[in-house]
């Protein structure tokens, strides 16, 4: 069995410190594995707009950065997100800057991915709330290609990449986990490669 510590973001209002001791307090006591809840931005409440299950002031550090942060300051413990709301961001960036974090973790990342509830958030993005799952199909697909191929070629609908390369490859390659969160039925879908039109992940 696997433990795993959601890092609760309030942590920063006692400082940096406070971030680095509490990450390295994680892994002393012996936890398996650290996540980061992701939303960049969240709406308030008003006419039009149907209510969230989280208050729009309530603290959230960016993931990618933070876990940098935390792998600078621990050895061990491995590192992953739940679930970051892959279709509000540019998928070949994603893949860069995980990428990067296993490079510089030394392999310790994990990547959830989900497509989100929050409408408002993808149009304070740029990004088209109602093409989501399909975006997420593809996307999953242009992270594998980016962490594997050399040179990267990719014909999506909405994403396309011709002879691009992509270095440093992350340690874990193509077989870095990517794990769906999700309740619905194209969720439990993208999970299982066998089921019609899945992806592997």
């Amino acid at each position: 069995m696997k433990l795993s510590i959601e890092f609760p973001s309030v942590s920063y209002r006692e400082g940096p410190e406070a971030v680095v001791r509490l990450a390295r307090a994680v892994e002393q006591i012996g936890y398996d594995h650290i996540d980061m809840f992701d939303h960049v931005v969240m709406g308030f409440p008003r006419e039009g707009r149907p209510p969230g299950p989280y208050p729009a002031a309530m603290p959230i550090l960016e993931a990618f950065m933070t876990l940098s942060y935390v792998a600078a300051v621990t050895s061990r413990v491995t590192l992953g997100t739940e679930v970051l709301v892959l279709p509000q961001r540019q998928p070949t960036l994603v893949a860069k800057q995980v990428s990067t974090l296993d490079t510089l973790s030394g392999g310790r990342v994990r990547l959830g991915v989900g497509v989100g509830w929050q409408e408002s958030e993808y149009e304070a993005l740029g990004e088209d709330f109602k093409t989501r799952g399909e975006r997420m199909d593809e996307a999953i697909q242009l992270l594998r290609a980016c962490w594997s191929d050399g040179p990267v070629d990719f014909a999506g609908k909405h994403y396309r990449l011709v002879a691009m390369g992509m270095e440093p490859k992350p340690p874990q390659g193509g077989r870095l986990p990517i794990w769906v969160g999700g309740r619905s039925e194209a969720a439990y879908r993208r999970v299982d490669p066998s089921s019609r039109g899945g992806c592997r992940s």
